[in-house]
């Protein structure tokens, strides 16, 4: 008798996320689309592709749980996007510009 596993998916309302929910549904998982909530991040685009895949969206607000975001994000690591003036620009742009800590790029 195969027993039934619950998983739960970290779910940005991404293809990637979208592709592995109902890849995981498909061979017959229960599988539960999370979304963490932060002043940095909203559910709206979630909420929407997690709908459209038949999938109901747990969104779990953080913002009061925590004092500060890491990430690992590396000046020049990829110079597209990881640019100094990019990272500066997101962070300013949140308006949570003193709660973003990027260890791996020391000040920035």
């Amino acid at each position: 008798m195969k027993k039934n596993y619950k998983c739960f998916a970290l779910f940005s309302g991404g293809l990637d996320s979208m592709l592995s929910v109902l890849w995981m549904d498909k061979l017959g998982y229960e599988v539960i689309p999370i979304f963490f909530r932060t002043p940095f991040f909203e559910p709206t685009n979630a909420l929407k592709a997690a709908k459209e895949i038949g999938f109901e969206l747990f969104v779990h607000d953080i913002t009061d749980q925590i004092d500060f975001l890491i990430s690992g994000e590396v000046v020049g690591q990829r110079p597209m996007s990881q640019r100094k003036d990019a990272l500066n620009s997101v962070a300013k742009l949140s308006s949570v510009k003193d709660l973003i800590v990027r260890p791996l790029s020391q000040k920035l």
